[in-house]
This record gives structure tokens, C-alpha cells and sequence, in this order.
């Protein structure tokens, strides 16, 4: 029996986050969904722009951080 295969799946699996079962279960689906498989092209696209961000704060972040906690009394 073929597991119906979501969106949530798809995420999972992009982010190797499922078991060898799971991923053959996914990749039974890719060959027979030509939707899921522009799915799969969507997520992985989004999961490669996302590595692409800038997550470090700025000088000025961490300056105001360390002045703030310096002068903070509770």
C-alpha cells in the first residue's frame, strides 16, 4: 500500500529528517506525482535560499546587548 504522501513529508524529507521507509515511500510517490515532485523542487529551493540569509546579528545589536546586560541590576 502507497502512504499518501503531504506537503509535511515532503518538508521532512528535504531536511533528511526521514527514515529509510519513509524515504521509499516518498520516492515511490515522486515517480507516480508529477505535482509532488515540483513540490519536492519548491522546498528544496526554498531550504538552498534559506542557507543563503544572514542570521548573525548586527555590531550594533551586540554592542546595545552587552551595554544593556552591563547596566542592567535586578
Amino acid at each position: 500500500m502507497i502512504k499518501t504522501i503531504t506537503q509535511d513529508d515532503l518538508i521532512k524529507y528535504v531536511y533528511g529528517e526521514t527514515n529509510s521507509e519513509e524515504n521509499e515511500q516518498i520516492e515511490i510517490s515522486l515517480s507516480l506525482d508529477e505535482e509532488l515532485k515540483n513540490d519536492l523542487s519548491d522546498f528544496t529551493f526554498i531550504k538552498n535560499e534559506i542557507k543563503k540569509i544572514d542570521l548573525s546579528p548586527s555590531q550594533r545589536m551586540v554592542d546595545n546587548l552587552i551595554f544593556f546586560s552591563k547596566n542592567y541590576s535586578a
